[in-house]
């Protein structure tokens, strides 16, 4: 996908992927009382049953980050073949 071609597991591209996924599948699959209250998403991350934020601030970085470097990684491979001179005779 977007042209990126892993070279083993261990790339930094299917490390991103597989963190994202499962902060992903955990953020789904978890109980927390702010799905049965929405007003507890008021509570500061320290509060008795404001757990959820502290999960949720885990599972931020790695559903951020690999959107932004794959897009990142097209736009570098873009600029690399807009600056090479082409012959279009």
């Amino acid at each position: 996908m977007y042209g990126i071609d892993a070279k083993s597991k261990d790339d930094e591209y299917i490390v991103q992927a597989e963190q994202t996924v499962a902060a992903i599948n955990e953020a789904a699959t978890a109980n927390y009382l702010v799905d049965l209250f929405p007003s507890l998403g008021m509570l500061p991350s320290w509060a008795p049953g404001g757990t959820f934020k502290c999960a949720a601030e885990k599972w931020k970085e790695p559903v951020q980050v690999m959107p932004k470097a794959c897009l990142n990684f097209v736009k570098e491979q873009l600029v690399s073949f807009l600056e090479e001179p082409t012959s279009l005779l």
